[in-house]
């Protein structure tokens, strides 16, 4: 039952971010496609492609930050120059996070957009 409810309203919420993301001139993911992609995730459907922009930084050994090792065009900050603070409440990282909140994947995400594109889901777990 939860389950079902879950999915209700990730479905309400997602429907609602796409036309919101379109408004506002954002590229979200193709959505039948989307669709796809959340009933292949393992814990269920979510509403947005990518959570690691809220909750991830990938340091190299030079101390570049990034969000993940695959996004490796949108440079948030570099470690000690920047504090940390700096670095997740930058610019870039706000605009990753703005992009991702639309599931528009072009600012520097074109790795994972190439296979989702695919639907080769299987590079994403």
């Amino acid at each position: 039952m939860i389950n079902f409810l879950e999915a209700i309203k990730t479905s309400f919420v997602l429907n609602k971010n796409y036309r919101e993301a379109e408004s506002k001139g954002f590229h979200p993911l193709q959505k039948s496609l989307y669709k796809k992609y959340n009933s292949f995730r393992p814990e269920g459907a979510k509403p947005i492609f990518c959570y690691l922009p809220y909750n991830s930084l990938t340091f190299s050994f030079s101390g570049k930050v990034f969000v993940c090792g695959y996004n490796r065009e949108i440079l948030l900050g570099k470690y000690p120059l920047n504090t940390i603070d700096e670095i997740w409440n930058g610019s870039n990282a706000k605009k990753l996070r703005e992009h991702m909140s639309h599931n528009d994947l072009e600012f520097g995400c074109q790795h994972c957009k190439y296979f989702f594109d695919k639907g080769k889901f299987t590079s994403f777990t």
